[in-house]
């Protein structure tokens, strides 16, 4: 039985848009182990505008995998990272620098979040619009001047 691989026959931008539906994960592993094809496209920035890596995926992606692919993560708009205790600072400041088109980033009742990582969030995210750091218990009012700097339309400080 011979197979064809119908995503290869099609367009680029149609590869895309189905590829669009499958999670981080599944582009992290299955579909980019198919063929180089695959891999490719799985890499493509389109695909990596939104991620969600809180505590209610069923998905634990850890710290040794996000810098895996924080180069994909260029192009991101909004990310999540609520509810994770185990998010540490390293993590955070790891990534930021790859953040710089982020509008929206959740880290609500994140317990690693302080000045620290507000003020990378601060020089690194200038293009964020909402910023979520409900039940944050190490956000303090001086925490706050870090970001005073940003243009936000939306900064959720509630149960801190």
């Amino acid at each position: 039985v011979q197979t064809v691989d119908i995503i290869s026959l099609l367009p680029v931008e149609l590869s895309l848009k189905i590829l669009s539906y499958l999670s981080i994960f599944e582009l992290c592993q299955p579909v980019s182990s198919v063929c180089r094809r695959w891999y490719q496209l799985s890499r493509d920035l389109s695909l990596w505008t939104e991620l969600d890596v809180s505590e209610r995926d069923r998905l634990h992606i850890g710290h040794e995998q996000l810098v895996a692919i924080k180069h994909r993560l260029t192009r991101l708009r909004k990310l999540s990272f609520a509810g994770r205790e185990d998010l540490s600072l390293t993590t955070l400041l790891e990534l930021c620098p790859f953040l710089t088109f982020l509008k929206c980033f959740n880290l609500g009742f994140s317990q690693s979040i302080n000045r620290s990582c507000l003020k990378a969030i601060s020089v690194h995210c200038r293009e964020l619009e909402e910023l979520n750091l409900e039940g944050c218990p190490n956000v303090v009012h001086r925490c706050l001047t870090a970001v005073e700097n940003l243009q936000l339309k939306s900064l959720n400080l509630s149960h801190c």
